[in-house]
């Protein structure tokens, strides 16, 4: 025999989970943390006293049959928060270590976030795709080297994780308009 809870639920705050009548929780539920406490927890309703609670044996078996599942996002009003802090948390790995290439299904992976979802949240904090963003970055950081180092092209263009010097000479000039080259001979 599983458990059923109904939980009757009317809560008119701004941004937390407005529901009218009952919800029916079961024993899969539970499955997901032993007891209602993380539903109530990640949809704001842990304190509120108008939330009532009632629980009662089920004929049913529902640890076969789960019938709700909560997933590991935040509740509601803090989601543009937590996507905001994943797109700064993903910018900052791909960042630290310009030698190293990432792929969206490695990002998508490392961070257990859908692929279309993590492209999509880091075009909305940075307004352009992750590749568009490193090449950017790479490309300024490379600019900051040819300025105030004398090492050569080929070993900054390594240092921004380019093997291929045409390859990096081709997209520093997409992104600042001249060649490698020539922009280092504008500060001599």
């Amino acid at each position: 025999m599983g458990i059923v809870s109904a939980a009757f639920i009317a809560i008119p705050y701004p941004g937390r989970l407005v529901v009218h009548g009952p919800i029916i929780l079961t024993s899969g539920t539970l499955a997901v943390g032993r007891d209602f406490h993380r539903f109530k927890e990640e949809t704001g309703l842990l304190t509120d006293s108008r939330v009532t609670e009632s629980v009662s044996l089920s004929p049913f078996d529902y640890q076969q049959n789960c019938l709700l599942y909560l997933p590991k996002f935040p509740p509601r009003q803090k989601a543009a928060a937590y996507y905001d802090e994943l797109a700064k948390e993903i910018a900052a790995l791909l960042t630290g270590n310009l030698e190293n290439w990432y792929t969206l299904e490695e990002l998508s992976e490392q961070f257990s976030f859908p692929l279309t979802s993590l492209k999509q949240c880091f075009k909305g904090v940075y307004g352009c795709s992750v590749a568009a963003y490193m090449r950017e970055y790479r490309m300024n950081a490379a600019a900051v080297m040819l300025k105030n180092t004398q090492d050569s092209v080929i070993s900054i263009a390594a240092r921004v994780g380019y093997s291929n010097p045409g390859k990096f000479a081709s997209a520093f000039r997409s992104v600042l308009g001249v060649t490698p080259t020539e922009y280092r001979k504008t500060f001599d």
